[in-house]
Parts: C-alpha cells; structure tokens; sequence
C-alpha cells in the first residue's frame, strides 16, 4: 500500500537529515539548534522525527518522554509551508505518540513572540501554565518563554 505524496508522513530522524534539518532550523528559530544538539537528541534517545511532504523533509520535531511526562522541545515546520495545517498535522502525531508512550501530559516552551505557534497550540488543547522570563537569546537581548501543558488522556482537537 502506498501513501498519498501529498499526504504528510512522518519517520525517525536520522543522521542523514542532519543537513536538512539544520537548514530548516535556520529558517525556523532566530537561535537555532546546532548540529551537535541535534545529535545528542538523537543518541539521548529523543523521538527525533521528521515531517516528510512530496518526497522532502518539511519539518521535524524533538519530543521527550520519560517518567509519565512529555516535553515538546523542537518543533519546526520549513517557512514556505506554514499556513496549510501541517503543523497541526506534525502536532497531532506528537501528541498521540507521547500518549501511546504513556505520558500523562506535554509540556513545551514557546517564544512569547510567536503568536503563530501560540495559536496553534491553543487550538490543539495546550494552555500557558508558566512564563521563563529571558529563557530564550535574541539578537541584542533576551525573550520570555510561555510554558504550556496539555493534559493527554483524552485525543486532542482536530
């Protein structure tokens, strides 16, 4: 059975997408991962995976399960594909494969800047539960981080 090209998939990261996804960091976070923070997601045993439309990598995300509890700590979708619900889609994935690790609940951080990921992420069941002030570089200063949680027992909104 094969799946619809423009249907997103979504696979492991492997070392063999470090470039893209490197490429896709740049364009996604104004302090993007590294390649060495990468790898050591990758040899932690993270869920690194990536988003997979028409062939290419458009995405990828780091998600972290241990003790009950899942952290969100990367997610990132390539600039000329937002807007056209493959966030949602990449969210959705997340959300299911943290309950099926059996994390009780998600937690991320998210730049208070970035009323794009905010909106997504309300819409998707997460609430703000906490502020880090100054957690997050800038060119010339520092950002608040908003905390969110969404408790997983239950499928999230589609």
């Amino acid at each position: 059975m094969t799946t619809d090209p423009g249907e997103p998939r979504f696979r492991p990261m492997t070392e063999a997408d470090l470039a893209t996804v490197l490429v896709l960091e740049a364009g996604c976070h104004p302090d993007p991962w590294t390649a060495e923070m990468i790898r050591a997601s990758l040899d932690h045993g993270h869920r690194c995976r990536v988003l997979e439309l028409d062939g290419a990598v458009r995405g990828h995300a780091v998600l972290q399960v241990a003790a009950g509890e899942a952290e969100l700590l990367n997610l990132c979708i390539a600039a000329g594909h937002r807007q056209r619900g493959l966030g949602r889609a990449f969210l959705a994935h997340l959300l299911a494969e943290a309950r099926a690790a059996g994390a009780a609940n998600l937690f991320l951080e998210v730049r208070a800047s970035n009323h794009a990921a905010i909106a997504l992420y309300g819409a998707m069941g997460l609430h703000q539960v906490g502020r880090r002030p100054g957690y997050y570089a800038l060119p010339g200063g520092r950002e608040d981080a908003l905390v969110m949680a969404a408790t997983l027992h239950e499928e999230p909104p589609r």
